[in-house]
């Protein structure tokens, strides 16, 4: 994008570059939507994720997709995170049907 910006400069400078000056400054245009998208798109999944964590609805699943590295490894982050809490969530009805027996067996009297 740094170098969209310095490019744009240099032919603004040059009255024969209109058509590239224009080019340069519609291109910085869609990299500045860009990057404003991908931000909004980051924000609704972190949303999504500590909704999910919050109500304990750990059924979501964030998919890879084509994106780059930094939001497939993002978006592994928070499946581990995700899996994490479905074993702890497995591990404690565990522990609960397995303890209900020996509850139930001691009946203390009144």
């Amino acid at each position: 994008m740094t170098a969209t910006i310095a490019a744009a400069m240099i032919a603004f400078q040059i009255s024969e570059w209109k058509i590239v000056s224009g080019t340069m400054i519609l291109l910085l245009i869609l990299q500045i939507y860009g990057i404003i998208k991908l931000v909004d798109r980051t924000n609704q999944e972190m949303a999504s994720f500590l909704l999910a964590i919050k109500y304990n609805d750990f059924s979501t699943v964030f998919s890879p997709g084509k994106l780059g590295e930094s939001q497939r490894e993002l978006r592994n982050a928070f499946n581990s995170i995700i899996r994490e809490f479905q074993q702890i969530k497995a591990q404690k009805k565990a522990q609960f049907h397995t303890s209900k027996p020996f509850s139930s067996m001691l009946m203390l009297p009144c």
